[in-house]
């Protein structure tokens, strides 16, 4: 899925105005079944609001009231002028919570969560999880591209007999 539309620390760092716009556009299609009055004017509503949920989750995790995905759902839960997008975004982490990559969370923070690491911050534990996250799916991805050229690599290749 495509969820850095709404992933607080990669907004903060990136300035560009047209950063989201396509993932956010595949979660709006992906999701249209779900999201409450879905219309084509829905779309360009979302579009703008989350144009206004940028410059606003940026400006907050800049002070530090926004620290973890929680906190960018209850900001923009509770913002009403951004009605439409609130209802993908609280569709996104509920499915989001509700799948394979909730159970893959739940053993990455088990095995980072030891005795002798029982008493991190959640921060410290959120930023933990991603970096084992990301790192487990690269090597994912790097194996990934061995096995696929592998067979190719056998059947090219002349070889003397």
């Amino acid at each position: 899925m495509d969820w850095q539309a709404f992933d607080h620390c990669i907004i903060a760092k990136n300035s560009s105005f047209e950063f989201g716009k396509d993932s956010l556009n595949k979660l709006i299609r992906w999701f249209s079944s779900i999201i409450p009055n879905y219309q084509e004017s829905v779309i360009s509503k979302i579009g703008e609001q989350h144009d206004d949920f940028k410059f606003l989750i940026a400006e907050k995790v800049k002070t530090g009231s926004i620290q973890t995905f929680t906190d960018v759902v209850s900001c923009v839960l509770k913002n009403k002028d951004m009605k439409e997008l609130s209802s993908l975004l609280d569709i996104c982490g509920t499915f989001q919570a509700s799948s394979v990559d909730c159970k893959r969370g739940f053993s990455l923070m088990k095995s980072i969560k030891t005795k002798s690491r029982n008493r991190l911050q959640v921060n410290h534990l959120d930023n933990l999880m991603r970096i084992k996250f990301h790192f487990h799916q690269e090597a994912l991805l790097i194996s990934m591209r061995f096995t696929s050229i592998g067979p190719h690599t056998k059947t090219d290749v002349n070889r003397r007999q």
